[in-house]
Formats: C-alpha cells, structure tokens, sequence
C-alpha cells in the first residue's frame, strides 16, 4: 500500500496540469542577441547628480547701500545700529553654473523675515538683496545663500544693536 501511494505522489508531482483559464506554455527564453552591424554608441544621458562636485565659492559682506555704477558695497560692517533702516547682503558668487538661480534667505530670532530669489548670470557673479529693519529687530540676524535645489552655500551674520 505503502508503494502504491509514493509512486500516485510521483506521477503527481511530475505532471503539470493545466488551471482552467490558464494556458500551459513553457517558458521564454531570451534570445541571444546577434547583430551583423556593428553596434552604435549609447545615447549620452544627463545625470541628475553631478559626479564631481562643483567648487562654488560664496563671499558674503553687510553694508548701508550698493554702488550699483561700481557693483560694490556701501558702509560694510558687521554691527548695525538700530536706526539704521536697511541692511544690504551683498553677495559674490564664483564657480557657479550659469544661468541659475540664489536665494538669499534672512532670519532673525529664529524667524524667516524674508526670502529674496536672485538671477546669476555668469560663474563669477555680484549680487545682492536688503532688508528693512526696525528698531525693535535687535540682536542676531543671520542671511543664508541657497542654491536652486535649497543647499546652502554660504552663510554670514550681522548684529543689529
């Protein structure tokens, strides 16, 4: 009984019988791929992540203007009094790949007090954005330069007394 019983098992196990609905097939085999003409090249593809790095230098300074003749900043310091009204971010980007975008953000207390976009238009490049202040907004402030995808690439801060 016991034999009678592996060899059913066996047979069963060896046949494959079709579910109703589904066709039996075998499986496909890849075919081996021939090619009398020699194979052209591959299709150059942008990458979205750079393979090296691009070496962008970001030199930030504070001032009470621009000299928009010159492109230079105006009353550079580090320490604002209060009545002082405006403060310039004046920004000198080298290294970057041209035409983009910067952002300059500006923080104080914690607080994004604004956001200014900013054109670039060559690797070396002077750009800059201002900000109204009040009397009340003493102490730290902080501006960050971002790039498009929002890395930063430079930071600086005032004092605003």
């Amino acid at each position: 009984m016991l034999r009678f019983f592996l060899i059913v098992l066996l047979a069963v196990v060896t046949v494959v019988v079709p579910v109703a609905g589904q066709e039996s097939s075998p499986p496909e085999q890849p075919e081996p791929a021939v090619s009398a003409e020699p194979a052209e090249p591959a299709e150059p593809v942008e990458s979205v992540e750079s393979v090296e790095p691009t070496a962008c230098t970001v030199a930030i300074s504070f001032g009470t203007g621009v000299d928009r003749e010159t492109r230079t900043l105006v009353g550079a310091a580090t320490q604002f009094t209060a009545e002082v009204g405006q403060v310039y971010c004046f920004t000198h980007l080298n290294g970057v790949d041209a035409p983009a975008v910067v952002t300059h953000a500006w923080y104080h207390a914690g607080n994004t007090m604004a956001i200014v976009d900013l054109k670039v238009g060559s690797a070396a490049w002077r750009t800059w954005s201002s900000k109204l202040v009040l009397p009340g907004w003493s102490g730290h402030w902080e501006v960050k330069v971002l790039d498009a995808a929002g890395k930063v690439l430079g930071s600086a801060g005032f004092e605003l007394q």
